[in-house]
Order: structure tokens, then sequence, then C-alpha cells
């Protein structure tokens, strides 16, 4: 039954169902700040204070909408299966974080708040609109990185997804093809000097490798697998959400941090670290992401290292386009054309990427877009792995990882695949592959990892240190010493699940 109506960045919105309420929140869509009503409520109150929808948590929330509540007669609902997504809305300071893993003792302390979101709270304060376009506001890139505004791809540039038209203010800035700079090399024995990891946003493990036929990832079987090793027991033993999952593969610490994108982590990433080790430029290490939201990565609010050694940032959309949920998301075909520009712009050693479509596609219960978006996501991964061995700045010297942040619930478990977030099987469960030239080929190693693993196993290859993570090194991935590079199967070794 629609009953709900909701306040956003654009006004009043609904009737909404119970059920699409709580999948926008768990999908950080909506927050416990946002305000509802329904008919017989005398006010608008905080999400977070209706407990048939979320468990109330204390609030500190600015005065609700002056604008009255709408009557029962409130025009034209929309159906509620067909109701957009609501993009995600705070309406008051973010959530609190973990305090850093590296500290002794902990402490209380707020995350890290981008300054343009801190702006808007003080306008807010100042008697400002309250239905300002705080997502708007929210977009772009942490200070001190680089923000890709604009780019030109050239003819050998294409996109697989149309539907929506580039928008002028995406492309002010040209991708021309430079000169390699000189690469930095750890001082250990690995080939590799240059790593990728590619994160696929939610898929389910039951519709990729665990599918009998796994026809959704034949890009991964056929062109992927027989360059490198596959790790399909691999896992989130941390906050299975596409905010927390990033930043355990990024730092190599689980963290609840909040999933709405507006608090950097507690701890530096990989790319961090190894920019500090170099005294590299920003444009040595990039983040390239789909969803906006992921710029958080791009900074830390660890006292040592806020502000400092900040890698470059292209995440999501600068301009609005699209429905409420995905109006800041911008479409893979356009995060891998503006990827490769990067590649051939400045030849980053370090690389992180974000494409977003099977978890999208799955929010909105579009079910054949979400198998789509499975094999579109890996074939991107495949293709740019191929992308960097014509290159040979990347050639033969770059470790190549193919990951997931989450999982999806499995049927029966709360909405099943529409969601995600717990740490039922079908969450947790995700899969790694990584290719390189310090790796062996045509492998498949049955034993279990989890996600902080692979980080402490890319601080190996780069010769750098995550202090305190409890990840350990995946040795099983390293060439013997014979060089062999014979297919063969291991035995699973379980694993007890790491604390958060």
């Amino acid at each position: 039954m629609s009953e709900w109506f909701i306040n956003t960045a654009e006004g009043q919105q609904g009737p909404y169902s119970t059920e699409n309420i709580k999948e926008w929140l768990e999908a950080g869509s909506v927050t416990g700040d946002t305000f509802v009503w329904k008919e017989g409520m005398a006010e608008w109150v905080a999400l977070s204070t209706v407990s048939e929808i979320s468990s109330p948590t204390p609030v500190a929330s600015p005065p609700p909408p002056s604008a009255a509540p709408p009557s029962s007669t409130s025009t034209a609902p929309p159906a509620a299966n067909d109701a957009p997504m609501p993009q995600a809305v705070s309406n008051s300071n973010p959530d609190p974080v973990e305090t850093s893993q590296e500290a002794a003792s902990k402490k209380s302390r707020m995350p890290k708040i981008k300054p343009l979101y801190a702006a808007l709270v003080v306008f807010l304060l100042a008697g400002g609109a309250y239905a300002a376009d705080q997502s708007g506001l929210l977009g772009g890139s942490e200070p001190g990185s680089e923000v890709i505004a604009e780019i030109d791809l050239g003819d050998d540039s294409e996109s697989d997804e149309d539907e929506f038209e580039k928008e002028e203010s995406e492309d002010d800035l040209v991708f021309e093809e430079q000169d390699p700079p000189e690469p930095f090399v750890a001082s250990n024995d690995y080939k590799a000097r240059n790593v990728v990891v590619f994160v696929i946003d939610g898929p389910r493990f039951s519709e990729a490798w665990g599918e009998p036929d796994k026809k959704h990832i034949k890009a991964l079987t056929e062109k992927l697998a027989p360059e490198g090793v596959v790790f399909p027991n691999f896992f989130n033993n941390g906050v299975t959400k596409t905010v927390p999952g990033h930043t355990a593969l990024a730092t190599g610490y689980y963290q609840e941090i909040s999933n709405t994108g507006v608090a950097v982590p507690d701890n530096p990433t990989f790319l961090h670290r190894w920019l500090k080790k170099h005294d590299a430029p920003g444009k040595a290490a990039w983040i390239v992401a789909s969803k906006n939201k992921l710029d958080v990565l791009a900074n830390t609010i660890h006292e040592d290292w806020e502000d400092q050694y900040l890698p470059n940032i292209d995440a999501g959309l600068k301009e609005p386009r699209g429905n409420m949920y995905s109006k800041y998301y911008r479409p893979d075909g356009e995060t891998m054309d503006r990827l490769k520009g990067i590649v051939r712009r400045d030849h980053p050693q370090l690389i992180f990427v974000n494409v977003k479509e099977p978890d999208a596609a799955a929010h909105d219960k579009d079910w054949d877009g979400y198998t789509d978006g499975i094999e579109k996501s890996f074939g991107y991964a495949a293709e740019f792995w191929e992308h960097l061995q014509e290159i040979p700045f990347y050639k033969d010297n770059t470790a190549f990882f193919v990951t997931n942040d989450h999982g999806r619930h499995l049927d029966g478990v709360d909405r099943g695949k529409t969601s995600h977030g717990d740490d039922c099987e079908g969450c947790r469960h995700i899969l790694l592959y990584a290719a390189g030239p310090d790796f062996p080929k045509d492998k498949i190693i049955e034993t279990e990892y989890e996600q902080i693993d692979l980080t402490v196993t890319i601080a190996k290859i780069l010769g750098i240190e995550i202090p305190n993570s409890k990840g350990k090194v995946i040795e099983e991935l390293f060439v013997s010493d014979t060089g062999s590079d014979k297919k063969e199967t291991k035995k699973t070794t379980k694993k007890k699940k790491s604390k958060k």
C-alpha cells in the first residue's frame, strides 16, 4: 500500500509504500534524517523515528519542512513498483565512523565532512531553503585532487550505454596522449610496478561464478581466466555495502562508514601510502568510479594523512541526469572511456576502478539489466586488461585484480537480490581474479580469502606497509620457485570471519 510521503531536494514526493522506503533506506538513497509523513500524522518526522521502517536512533535533525504535509487528495501518485528511487539526502551531520584501527585506544571522532556539505549545513542553519540540492552540492571531489570536467575521446572510443547524451559540462578537458613518465619502482623482486583494482559493484555470486554455466561471465572464463588466477572463495567480512566494501579494498581495514558518501575513511588507501613512499604526484594514482559517492576514497580523517598525498579522483557526474536515484551516477561506458583517456594522458601506476551497473539495476528490480550489467562489467574488465597489454608502459609489469564490493541477499533473505547489507552468505560471498607477471596462469585456487587480504597483498607488491591490518598476504598467488603455472586446485581452508 502506498502511504508515505517524503521530503527531498526535489520537494515533497509520494505516496510510496513502506517496502519502497525500506529498500531506499538500506541502499542509502534516503537516510534516517529524511523527513516522512503519512495520513493521520500531525507533522513531518525523521525516518529514524518510524519504528515500522527503521529502528529508532537518536538523530540531530534540522527543523522539519515548513510546508504543510500533503493532504490525502494529493495528485497523481505513481505506482509503488514504478516509483523512482530518491537521491540520497542527508539533513544533518553524517553518522560517526569507527576510529582508526592503527590507534592504540579508541576515541570518539566525527568523520571528515566534504567542505561543500559543511557549507550547506551553515546555509540551512542561516535560514536557507530547506530543499537545497544537497546531492548536487555533494558531487565532485576532495580538495587537492584533480577533477576531470570534460573529455574528448577521439575516434577510438565507444560506449555501450547510449541512454544518456553527454553533457557539455562534462566535456571541457581533452585527454591528449602524453609520453609516459619515468616509473617509480619498488625495491623488491616483483616484476609488477603498476597495480589496477577493478571493482564490479554488487553482483551476487550465484549469478556470476556460482551460476552453473557461468553464462554471464564469459569474458572472465574465456578471456581473463586463462591469463591468471581465479579465487572463487573470496569474501567481504565487513559491511556489505558500496562505500564500506570499497573502503575495505582500498585501505585494508573494515570500517562501519556511512554508505551515503558524506564521510571519508578512517585510514589512508594503499594509493596514499604509495604516493607518500615515492613522493609521487597525484596523477600517478587515480580513482575512477561510476558512482559519485566513492569520491570519499580520495581522503581520510587519519591525523597523519588527512589532506596529504591525495590520489586524483574522477567519480560520477558533475551535472545531474537520469532518475532521482542515479542522477549523479555515470554510465559505465562513459567511465571506461574516461579511464582510457586518463591512462593515455597520465599513465598512472595505481588505478582503482568502480563500475556500477549490476548493483544499480538490481536496486531498480531490472533483472535483465542486472544480468546484462554483470556480463558488460566483466567485459569491460577484460577489455581494459587487453588495452593495458597494448601499452608498453603497462605490458608485462602490471598486477591486475578484478573483484566486488559486496554480493546480494540470498533468495528468501530479506528482499532477496534486490538489496544487500547484512552478513548472509549471499552478501558476503564475492569473487577475486588476479593476473600479472608475478602470478601463475590458468589456475583456480579454492582457499578462502577476504577483501583485506587483497589490500595487504597489493602492499607487498608495492613495497609499502598497512600497519595493524588483519589482512594476510595471499602467498598462493605468487608463482612458485620453479616458475610453474600448471593448473591446480587447492583445498579450501576456512578462515574465521574478521571483526569489523
